[in-house]
This record gives structure tokens, sequence and C-alpha cells, in this order.
């Protein structure tokens, strides 16, 4: 199951899933044109590619798979409807983390920026919880509703992973094609942005 994707400075786009209740992480190392893959989170998909053990880890945690490209990323159940999913408060989504992503919630609230490297949370009237493996950041609102997995970290503290926006008006930033006239070489992009 996907449950995040994240998407590095020279447009490599990582799909974070659990499998056989590990870690898995696609590296999907070429791509014509980087589209958000939002409609995968929750779903079950089929890889293909190369696998290895994640450097400097035990084999137990994550597990990589290198693959060439995104056609090798095949949904064969698809998630459930966004607006199924339970809407929760912070609070009610800690008690629900494991330490694997599991239970896909919708939260509803605030986004904040906070620290000095202006990490994104989501915050409620019952707590806070840190944004982690976001695809896109989102604009602070006081205004908002994600869905996400709420996991327990190593350290005890509750995330959430695989954030998105529920509402279709809230889109991520758009670089455009070397097609386009007001083309920004990927690679150059800031942090939230995709390319098309």
């Amino acid at each position: 199951m996907v449950h995040a994707a994240t998407v590095d400075r020279l447009s490599v786009t990582t799909l974070h899933m659990v499998a056989d209740g590990r870690r898995v992480r696609v590296r999907i190392t070429w791509t014509e044109t980087h589209s958000s893959t939002a409609n995968l989170m929750g779903a079950k998909v089929r890889t293909r590619g190369v696998a290895r053990p994640t450097p400097g880890r035990d084999g137990s945690e994550d597990l990589l798979l290198l693959s060439t490209n995104a056609q090798f990323a095949v949904e064969a159940s698809p998630p459930a409807p966004v607006r199924s999913l339970p809407v929760l408060t912070a609070a009610e989504a800690v008690k629900i983390a494991g330490s694997l992503p599991s239970a896909r919630v919708r939260l509803r609230g605030s986004i904040v920026a906070k620290g000095a490297g202006r990490e994104q949370w989501f915050r409620d009237s019952t707590g806070e919880l840190r944004l982690a493996l976001q695809e896109f950041l989102f604009a602070e609102t006081d205004d908002a509703e994600i869905a996400a997995f709420p996991v327990r970290t190593g350290a005890g503290a509750t995330v959430l992973e695989g954030p998105l926006s529920t509402r279709p008006d809230v889109l991520p930033p758009t670089v455009f094609s070397p097609a386009s006239p007001r083309f920004t070489p990927c690679r150059q992009r800031k942090r939230g942005a995709r390319c098309r």
C-alpha cells in the first residue's frame, strides 16, 4: 500500500509503501513528466524494479526498489474514496498511530510552519502533529482539511505521513516543462513545486 510520495530536487519520485510488514521505498529514477501521485495514496500497487537493502540499515527496515519508469508502478486495488475516510482530531490520530502506516484519516484544522527549518505542522484544538513525507508543501492556513497516515516514530512522537489536501481548489505550485515558454529546470525548482 502506498502511503506517501516525495520528489527530490532532481525530480526523482519516491513512493513510500508498506508491504509484508515492512517499509518499501520505490525510487522512480526517470519520468518523462512528474505528476502528482495523489491518486495512489492508500492504494495497493504492484511495482517492478531492482530490489536492494537500504544502505546503512539492517535487513528488517527499509527495502529500496529501483525502477526506471513510472509505468512500472501500477494500481492493483484502488484506495478508499477520500470522503469515506473518518475525520479525526490530532489527539484521536495519536491514539490510532502505529509503527507502520495503516489507517488513512482526514483532519481539519490549521497548517503552520515552525522552527528554524520551517517544518510544517497540522494543528487543531486538541494538539499538533508534524507533517512528514510530503510530496508538496502547503500554504499556511487556518482552514485546512488533509488526509494522512498517523505514524508513531522511533522516538515515540506521532507524525502525519503522506499528507494531501482533500480540497480540489488547493493545488501545488507547478513548474512547466521545457516545451512551456515559462520553463524553469526541475533541478532549480523550489521544494513543493512539480514538473509537468
